[in-house]
């Protein structure tokens, strides 16, 4: 079973790699915002699915990020469920946060190196 604190805290640390001020974080020339990176298309994906409404800003809030994150995680986590017969594990959701869904899928390779850096935290 996953306990979102600890994938959220993993992802956290992956994705600022020890900056002083993650939440504050901003990578991929300006598209990545916040603690976990966030990027709109997350959110528009969040939005739509969830009929919320999230905005850019909120990846500056860190207790924000982690609701969207949680929220885009667990729709294409069920996805992931419904077409593998598999519950999906640290290291699928770490992937996933990467890959995104299609990349999951279609290019998982690329996503190694990310989930070793998981790994390590996990342990």
């Amino acid at each position: 079973m996953i306990d979102w604190s600890i994938l959220l805290a993993v992802l956290i640390a992956v994705e600022t790699g020890g900056e002083i001020y993650p939440d504050q974080a901003v990578g991929d020339s300006g598209a990545s915002i916040g603690c976990l990176q966030i990027q709109m298309p997350v959110i528009e994906d969040v939005n739509r699915i969830y009929h919320r409404n999230f905005s850019s800003m909120d990846r500056l809030n860190r207790q924000e990020s982690m609701k969207i994150a949680k929220l885009w995680l667990t729709y294409y986590g069920n996805r992931y469920e419904r077409r593998t017969g598999e519950k999906p594990t640290y290291e699928i959701y770490c992937r996933l946060w990467n890959g995104g869904y299609k990349g999951l899928f279609d290019k998982p390779s690329e996503t190694d190196y990310y989930w070793s850096k998981c790994e390590r935290y996990l342990k």
